[in-house]
């Protein structure tokens, strides 16, 4: 976890980019790099258990492993922090361009969403419905990411109008994305209904199926 801490702090530290040209593209990476932190997080509290179990069942080690997690905190708190810093620095290079690619991006997902969703497409078998399933679990598991990046927009909009640097431009296109994700989500829960449906109709005339065979069978 050290090594890894190490070589994740160099990234975070790296706060060069070629002005606004690739500023989006930047920020977009940094998200996914604090994402990333986070999913590991559980890599650090899964070695800070297993450390108190051992401290536990041999206190000889106790002073050892007191000092190896109090080393491993400290050194995550410190990419924690150097991570934050640089995700305020993007921001704040170019606040009103990062916000209205930020809100492009999100636009073009959407419309994406949007395509997928309009499919009258449920499945012919059963193979075929479990396959739509996980799809569909797929596309759930984006949207709540996404609405953490309108949430995000919200705070951002925010921020540009406090300073100055918003418009009823820019505070429009967070709004039409806003307005366009909340119009999905009904969308969304229809075609998980329908796949649900097509399986469960699809999963009964398997099952006569396999009954009807099995009378047969016996005859």
């Amino acid at each position: 976890l050290s090594l890894w801490i190490n070589e994740k702090m160099l990234t975070a530290q790296d706060m060069t980019y070629d002005g606004a040209r690739n500023l989006h593209s930047k920020w977009l990476k940094h998200q996914a790099f604090m994402a990333e932190l986070q999913s590991n997080k559980e890599w650090l509290e899964k070695i800070e258990k297993d450390g108190q179990a051992l401290a536990a069942e041999k206190p000889e080690t106790k002073v050892m492993v007191k000092e190896k997690l109090a080393s491993l905190k400290t050194m995550w708190d410190d990419l924690e922090s150097t991570t934050q810093t640089k995700a305020k620095c993007l921001f704040d290079a170019n606040k009103a361009e990062l916000f209205t690619q930020s809100c492009a991006d999100l636009d073009k997902w959407l419309t994406s969403l949007d395509g997928q969703l309009q499919s009258d497409d449920f499945g012919k078998d059963l193979t075929s419905v479990n396959i739509m399933l996980k799809k569909q679990q797929m596309l759930e598991s984006q949207v709540e990411v996404r609405q953490k990046e309108v949430e995000e927009l919200q705070k951002q909009s925010q921020a540009l109008s406090q300073e100055g640097k918003g418009s009823d431009e820019v505070d429009g296109k967070r709004i039409s994305v806003e307005n366009k994700f909340q119009a999905l989500l009904e969308p969304l829960q229809m075609r998980r209904d329908n796949l649900m449906a097509s399986r469960e109709i699809h999963q009964f005339n398997r099952d006569v199926e396999d009954e009807i065979v099995s009378e047969e069978f016996y005859c």
